[in-house]
């Protein structure tokens, strides 16, 4: 029977893994390998016992268990091959100091703060339904679930409903998430919001390097912090960035790009796109379309692409280069340079209303000199350049 989401939440354990998580949603797994030595106990929980290595089997098991909640809760599940940082230690056991001789498994909070985490233990008993179950069981404590009313064996529940129940079910023991406790997780850590579909999506990565896929639709993403790569594909997608290094791909469609901080790279693609590169020494490039390309801060190199483009590197001294078909340089901050300008394409400079300048040769260079800002245009001599046509002012 459906069971209330209440009924089946442990909120101290909620509480223990929100100090890690810090805001975020990743979390890490280990699964011990290791074997004790003959006569030697492990540190495990709160006390020691005799650890066994997982089968491979095994290991395919608890995998399964993270990926399938994975798919329907906000947070993200990754194994690791140490304990060193990792969140949720696994291991298998045959004997340990807490237990009795009825004990099958535990789970034990540890650490505070950012350091919390759990040790999350089971009991070989070479029946393989009611170790599976035994094992999904335990992992349930750590992500914050807890027996029926904080009753094992509360006798209005069989593990038919839930996981966290003691009570065996008519259809044995449950070795998947009943829908009672996927709803639990949800109401505690929110549905997952990683995946795209064919509609309009919002897609939030966290503060971990994301890689986000979107589909078709014209899609909202934000990677969140982290060195993350995004993907729009197709739809006119608005892509936002956080503090890391950053790799954006607009798709199909007329996209958004803002990089904000970190040296990101920005590749608008198909159609029409606008990129922003935001704080830092960001790489853009327009590809295919009439693209507006802005560089803002730092040091940047913009590539136009193909088509039509507008071009501007905002502060600092940053390097254009229009591509194909006739491009707009925009005057700004800084001495920028012009690397391939060519009137014959169509290329222009445009400059505020009211801007004086004045055209001084710098080798095979040719300055544009304003108060403003410089335009260097590479390869470029002043008795081939025509300013009453390649300069529009206002």
């Amino acid at each position: 029977m459906p069971i209330s989401s209440d009924l089946i939440k442990w909120q101290s354990g909620i509480d223990h893994l929100n100090n890690n998580l810090a805001g975020t949603e990743t979390l890490t797994y280990y699964i011990h390998d290791t074997p004790s030595f003959v006569g030697v106990f492990d540190s495990v929980g709160d006390g020691y016992g005799t650890t066994s290595s997982h089968d491979s089997h095994e290991e395919d098991y608890i995998t399964s268990v993270f990926d399938s909640i994975d798919q329907q809760i906000a947070l993200d599940f990754t194994r690791v091959y140490t304990t060193s940082g990792s969140d949720l230690n696994i291991y298998s056991l045959s004997t340990h100091t807490d237990w009795g001789s009825s004990t099958l498994g535990q789970t034990w909070t540890k650490g505070s703060g950012l350091s919390s985490s759990f040790d999350i233990a089971w009991k070989y008993t070479a029946d393989w339904e009611n170790d599976r179950y035994t094992i999904i069981h335990e992992i349930g404590h750590s992500i914050g679930l807890d027996h029926p009313g904080g009753v094992g064996n509360n006798a209005a529940y069989t593990s038919d409903d839930t996981v966290m129940s003691y009570n065996k079910g008519l259809n044995g023991w449950r070795v998947a998430w009943s829908q009672s406790d996927i709803n639990a997780l949800v109401s505690i850590w929110g549905a997952e919001d990683d995946n795209a579909t064919d509609s309009n999506d919002t897609l939030i990565g966290d503060t971990g390097d994301n890689t986000i896929s979107a589909l078709y639709g014209d899609d909202t993403i934000d990677s969140g912090a982290g060195n993350d790569t995004v993907y729009g594909n197709q739809g006119s997608d608005k892509i936002t960035a956080g503090t890391g290094e950053d790799t954006l791909y607009g798709g199909k469609g007329g996209d958004m790009l803002y990089g904000n901080q970190g040296a990101d790279k920005l590749y608008g693609n198909l159609q029409d796109d606008v990129l922003y590169g935001g704080k830092d020494n960001d790489w853009q490039h327009g590809g295919q379309g009439a693209d507006k390309l802005y560089g803002n801060m730092g040091v940047d190199e913009i590539y136009g692409g193909r088509d039509d483009d507008w071009l501007h590197g905002g502060q600092d001294n940053d390097k254009l280069w229009g591509n194909h078909g006739a491009d707009k340089f925009c005057l700004s901050k800084g001495e920028d340079q012009v690397m391939d300008f060519n009137s014959g394409e169509g290329d222009w400079i445009s400059m505020p209303a009211g801007t004086s300048y004045n055209l001084v040769q710098k080798g095979s260079d040719l300055l544009i000199d304003a108060a403003l800002g410089d335009l260097l245009l590479v390869n470029i001599s002043m008795n081939d350049f025509n300013a009453g046509s390649s300069i529009v002012v206002g």
